[in-house]
């Protein structure tokens, strides 16, 4: 009995020590299979590596998402050009993998935890940070929890400029990959571009995603804004004061509810009013 005892113990051990390994190459290899899929699914994106450190118990990555289609992305086209930017604009993330049934940080049992830090490229290579961070740990049943804090910041460029108060959004998935539940907020933003000037307050988010019968979701959402204000040189403003969207769903028996509700305050809509 104790000789079972003991290999039990043992094999537990080994377990423990060779899995942040094998977790560490099978996370280099699904990402790389997820951008190679990428790139048949959405061309107008490009995802690419640039650079992959795997240790056993660590890992650091980063990877480039540049919205590359001038085409499909005419607005980000046109701030590269008034910037005097030869290419166009991309987010740069940092990812540092901790990997294992056990994290040496958190030790707290899963499949490992992702730091991502964020860095903006306005088209001309060079990085700017975006104060903050996004994390997200994988737990032993699948589920993965996300945790993205994004800090007050500014850029300023040649013509356009763009202020944010921060954001705090926490997300949970299912192992299948459904949402099942988000709730945080963003807060204030603001930008100038060629005289004109976009504006939109705080928003908070509530969402719940439960698998009913039939596999069909019960769905509750609710989105509570602040005002939006868009002013163009020489042209009325556009905007609301606020607004609030909610959505709920119920399966019962062999009916499904779905109700909505939308509420925006003060319409400003030129030639019209309020």
């Amino acid at each position: 009995m104790k000789r079972w005892i003991l290999v039990v113990l043992v094999g537990l051990a080994l377990l423990v020590i060779v899995s942040p390994g094998i977790i560490g190459h099978l996370t280099e290899k699904s990402i790389d299979d997820s951008i190679e899929v990428s790139r048949i699914e959405s061309p107008e994106i490009k995802i690419s590596k640039e650079r992959f450190d795997r240790g056993w118990f660590s890992s650091a990555g980063r990877y480039r998402i540049e919205l590359s289609d001038r085409d499909e992305f005419p607005e980000l086209a046109s701030f590269a050009e008034s910037e005097g930017h030869p290419g166009m604009p991309a987010i740069v993330l940092d990812n540092q993998f901790e990997h294992g049934l056990v994290p040496v940080s958190s030790l707290s049992p899963g499949f490992g935890t992702v730091v991502t830090t964020l860095q903006f490229d306005p088209g001309n290579g060079d990085l700017v940070e975006i104060p903050g961070n996004i994390t997200t740990k994988i737990g032993l049943s699948g589920e993965t929890t996300s945790h993205a804090q994004l800090e007050p910041g500014q850029y300023t460029g040649k013509r356009e400029n763009l202020t944010w108060q921060g954001a705090d959004i926490r997300a949970v998935s299912a192992s299948d990959g459904s949402l099942r539940k988000i709730e945080g907020y963003i807060a204030p933003a603001s930008a100038t571009a060629a005289g004109s000037r976009f504006s939109i307050g705080r928003i908070d988010i509530e969402f719940e995603n439960e698998a009913g019968i039939y596999g069909l979701p019960e769905v509750s959402l609710k989105l509570a804004g602040d005002g939006l204000n868009i002013a163009t040189p020489g042209g009325p403003a556009v905007g609301y004061d606020a607004f609030v969207v909610e959505v709920e769903s119920d399966v019962s028996g062999n009916e499904m509810e779905i109700g909505a509700d939308v509420n925006v305050e003060s319409i400003n809509i030129p030639g019209m009013g309020d």
